[in-house]
């Protein structure tokens, strides 16, 4: 590599390994997804020899006991190959049996998992429509006060400037009572309707 004076170089020594890749680039979950998959089948396969152990004294236990009584020479020539290859099949499906289980308990996880998401979700829609009915009710109470106290402020102001239109004097209502005992009644139950007095 040739260098011009007052430049300055770079050498590059390839990527970099990302957060997710080991020292040497690979990916650290590539990684872990491979050796929990060889670990997976060789569970696979312990259960299968395992299964296959236990099943040939099973079996061969089986059959020598119905052939020793038909014919008890010949008991151990005949079954044979047929210990062998039951042992085999049957361990093979101890082992489908026991694989497919636990997808299937995967995926039971996972619907559970979902299932939850979708509880945690209704539950927050229920607390949300709750809330909002609280709140429609804290409202229509909130109106009302506001309406009431308007009212009371109506009433106050009417009385008020009648009593001072008055002065010392009184009136009669038509009812023929005091005006002045009636407005002296309406600031009293303007004063009770109040919600900021009552």
């Amino acid at each position: 590599m040739e260098t011009r004076p007052g430049r300055l170089t770079t050498v590059s020594r390839g990527p970099r390994p990302t957060a997710n890749q080991g020292s040497d680039g690979a990916d650290d979950g590539s990684v872990r997804e491979k050796v929990v998959a060889v670990l997976r089948w060789f569970g696979y396969t312990t259960i299968f020899v395992v299964s296959a152990l236990v099943l040939h004294f099973v079996i061969e236990g089986a059959v020598t006991l119905v052939m020793g009584v038909v014919a008890p020479n010949s008991a151990q020539s005949v079954a044979g190959p047929f210990i062998l290859v039951a042992d085999f099949v049957l361990a093979g499906v101890v082992t489908w049996l026991i694989a497919r289980s636990g997808v299937q308990f995967t995926r039971t996880e996972e619907d559970q998992r979902r299932g939850e998401a979708v509880l945690e979700a209704e539950h927050r829609r229920f607390e949300a429509g709750e809330q909002q009915h609280l709140d429609d009710e804290r409202l229509q109470r909130l109106m009302g006060e506001v309406s009431m106290w308007r009212q009371a402020r109506d009433i106050r102001a009417y009385a008020n400037e009648a009593l001072a239109a008055l002065g010392t004097a009184d009136a009669t209502t038509s009812q023929g009572a005091s005006l002045r005992d009636e407005l002296q009644w309406a600031l009293t139950y303007a004063d009770h309707i109040d919600p900021l007095r009552g």
